[in-house]
């Protein structure tokens, strides 16, 4: 099957390479264009520590340190978008609460046929505390979903 049009999910870690690298390998063997996105979610107004027995605390929103968390996601995708060019279509951030809800929109509103995304294979109480963004596209994807795999390095 030749693919398109690819969603590729880049986030805030070293993983992005190896991700972004898989899905021009895609691209450039189908003539296939990506479209790197960027999910932002806004801080919450109230964090909980009840997980490990405390109470909810305020936490101070720093609309400063989310403006530079904005423009390093900005800067991310420009650097990944200049350098896989000859495939890029577009990149973008999108802010939205829910990063899986957020693709999975995207995915739709492009007409993707593949949504790649990194995955550090979590499980167990790994996953439990750190959650599996790659695991939810899974569900009611409107297209194939690529997992490329993280190894972390120990």
């Amino acid at each position: 099957m030749n693919y398109h049009n690819i969603i590729v999910a880049v986030d805030n870690d070293e993983s992005n390479a190896r991700v972004c690298e898989r899905a021009a390998v895609l691209a450039r063997g189908s003539g296939a264009q990506l479209n790197l996105i960027f999910v932002m979610e806004p801080l919450p107004p109230l964090a909980s520590a009840g997980a490990i027995g405390g109470a909810p605390f305020p936490i101070e929103i720093d609309d400063e340190g989310y403006q530079a968390s904005l423009n390093n996601a900005r800067e991310i995708l420009a650097d990944l978008a200049a350098q896989y060019s000859d495939v890029v279509n577009y990149h973008k951030v999108i802010e939205a609460v829910s990063t899986r809800d957020a693709i999975h929109e995207e995915a739709n509103q492009s007409g993707a046929d593949l949504i790649v995304a990194g995955s550090h294979g979590r499980h167990g109480l790994s996953l439990l505390f750190h959650g599996s963004t790659t695991n939810e596209l899974l569900h009611d994807a409107p297209c194939d979903v690529l997992a490329v795999r993280i190894v972390e390095e120990a």
